[in-house]
């Protein structure tokens, strides 16, 4: 069964998943909705174990998202950002995946 195959099948064990939003130029604002509206659905339909990182609110670090995430220990680690923030995403996706390189992320 393939990772994907795995999140799609209600009869799997209960998934640890990360929602993350990094830290950005952009000012502290209010919580990531977006990011809110999944954990709030996927705990509805599927019961998983989620969290919600929001590294911008908080102004964490690269390095201390990824500590969180080693912490917390997610089968999944989903990152929201706006398409200007692509380039911050993906030097954090490329830090998580160094740190944990069996999490899968979307």
């Amino acid at each position: 069964m393939t990772n994907w195959e795995l999140l799609y099948n209600k009869k799997t064990k209960i998934m640890r998943i990360a929602l993350i939003r990094p830290n950005s130029i952009i000012v502290p604002c209010p919580p990531p909705l977006g990011l809110g509206y999944l954990a709030g659905y996927v705990k509805k339909y599927r019961k998983d174990e989620i969290t919600i990182i929001d590294g911008r609110r908080e102004r964490l670090t690269n390095k201390e998202m990824v500590s969180r995430l080693i912490k917390y220990q997610p089968d999944l680690v989903g990152i929201g950002v706006m398409n200007f923030e692509a380039n911050e995403a993906l030097q954090l996706a490329n830090l998580i995946k160094q740190a944990m390189p069996k999490v899968i992320i979307v």
